[in-house]
């Protein structure tokens, strides 16, 4: 979805997609990323997975969800659980992208989120 929007947003995009639980691991651990982006719907390896994965890790970078399908009900239950934020698909994606990494970089040092 970002490496599609062509509205730029001072991002340099460089992504990388999983499907599996071992292949999300080995990108967290052979790379340094701004931000994990699951899809709540994807059949095998989808948000709810992706979100248990990503709370074992104990990572310091935010995870959002996204979705087409998802309820605001399951949406709120997600960001509850540990997602920082969610977005629908339809929605513009860049600056929801964009806010959601600066208040990240901007946070205090040891803030726990």
């Amino acid at each position: 979805m970002l490496r599609d929007d062509k509205s730029g947003g001072g991002f340099e995009v460089i992504s990388e997609r999983v499907a599996t639980a071992d292949t999300m691991r080995a990108s967290l651990e052979g790379q340094t990323w701004d931000l994990i982006i699951s899809d709540y719907s994807i059949p095998g390896f989808g948000g709810a997975a992706a979100l248990a994965l990503y709370q074992h890790q104990a990572l310091d970078i935010p995870l959002m969800m996204v979705s087409g399908v998802m309820g605001e009900a399951l949406a709120v239950e997600m960001v509850k659980a540990g997602a920082h934020d969610y977005l629908m698909k339809e929605f513009p994606f860049t600056p929801f992208v964009s806010t959601c990494v600066n208040d990240t970089q901007n946070r205090p040092l040891f803030d726990p989120f």
